[in-house]
This record gives C-alpha cells, structure tokens and sequence, in this order.
C-alpha cells in the first residue's frame, strides 16, 4: 500500500473539494494529542470536525473515531455530515442512526449525553463548551487523542478550564477570529440585527475604495499557545 504523502487539507482539496482558509488549513493539518479550539461563529468549526473525522478513520484502518456533540439532534447532523463527505468519494452513507462503519473497519461514532467507553484512536467535540465533562472523560481513552472545539460560552467547565490553563504544556492551543464578509456585514446591517460574535473576537474594519459594504475583508486571526 503506497504511502499517502498528502496532508488533511491536501486530501480535503482534492477528494472533497474542500478549500480550507488558511486557518482552517492549520488546524486540518494539526495532529497533536491534545488539541483545543476557540473560535467564532460562523467559521466552519462543524465542517473541520466532519472532515477530520473522516480522514482519521480513513487512513487508519480498524480504528474508532468518536465525535461528541451537545445534543441527540446535533450528534445526528454531525454524522450526516460526515456521511455526505463520505458519499463524494464513494464511500457508503451511515448505516445505523448515530455510528458510520467504512470497508477498511473504521467506526465512526457520533453521541450526546452518553457516559458510555469507547477504546477511541481520536475524540473529537464539537460545542465542546457546551459538553459535560463527565461524557468527554468517559469516551476518551487514556492512550487516544482528544481534540476540543468550541466557541466560548461560560467561565466553568472542561473547555473553559483547559484553555485559559497555563500549567498544561501538552496541550496545543488555537485561537481563530473570523470576521464577517462584506455581504454578510451588508445584509446584518440591512436587517438591524446584532453581530453574533463572542466577546473578544473584534470585528476589524479595513480602509479601501467603495461604497462602505466593500470596505471589509474577511480575514482570520491565528494563536499558538504550547
């Protein structure tokens, strides 16, 4: 069997069609044991987890790979996902309601609210701020990964905790503010709605020629903590 030489956002490029910003690019390509993401809304945090579910239970045969989200509801969108990824590359769509099985013996499983074990290679949750703690620490294994991602919400809790840690050194950090594209910032303002960004994700308005919906480009902050 040939040596796969491309990383997770080549693979996304190429298989998926999937063309990653140059953030999303970096967290793709992340394969550290302990991963935490903060990141705003909007910036296709869902997208990432499906694709980097996928692509671990691709490239490693036999294993279990475990996708934790807040509810029953988003634990089931979550698989949907990631079977509407499987289905671009010919891959069966998820044969029973919350797990996906591939040919090459991968599982993927997707749960909310559940204490249940798992022997995991990779946990990853999604709204991981919004997930009990007790269900992460039941399904993660003490040799598997685990990865967190999450917009901030609340000052308790795992995510929360693990985060603004300094004394955990193995843990690697990413920090993502996205800010609205100029039609998206156009339409919010045409409708008199507030902006849904989390506190501490500023919104940066750049000078340029144009009427003013013009003159904000979407651009994406990066912070590496060890």
């Amino acid at each position: 069997m040939p040596i796969n030489t491309q990383t997770v956002s080549e693979w996304a490029e190429s298989k998926l069609h999937f063309r990653p910003t140059a953030i999303q690019r970096s967290v793709l390509d992340c394969d550290t044991h302990r991963l935490i993401l903060c990141s705003s809304r909007q910036w296709g945090k869902s997208a990432i987890v499906a694709i980097k579910a996928l692509h671990a239970a691709i490239h490693q045969p036999g294993a279990e790979i475990v996708v934790i989200a807040r509810s029953l509801e988003g634990a089931g969108l979550m698989l949907n996902k990631i079977g509407e990824l499987a289905a671009r590359i010919g891959l069966p769509r998820p044969n029973c309601e919350h797990s996906l099985q591939l040919p090459n013996g991968s599982k993927i499983f997707a749960v909310a609210n559940s204490e249940k074990s798992f022997s995991a290679a990779l946990v990853i949750v999604d709204d991981a701020a919004l997930v009990q703690d007790d269900v992460i620490a039941s399904a993660t294994p003490a040799g598997g990964k685990l990865w967190l991602f999450s917009t901030p919400c609340g000052q308790a809790g795992l995510f929360y905790n693990v985060w603004h840690a300094k004394h955990l050194k193995d843990w690697f950090k990413v920090k993502a503010n996205v800010e609205l594209s100029p039609h998206r910032l156009h339409q919010t303002a045409k409708a008199s709605l507030p902006l849904q960004l989390p506190p501490g994700f500023p919104l940066r308005i750049q000078p340029g020629q144009g009427p003013p919906s013009r003159n904000v480009q979407r651009t994406a902050g990066l912070t590496f903590r060890h």
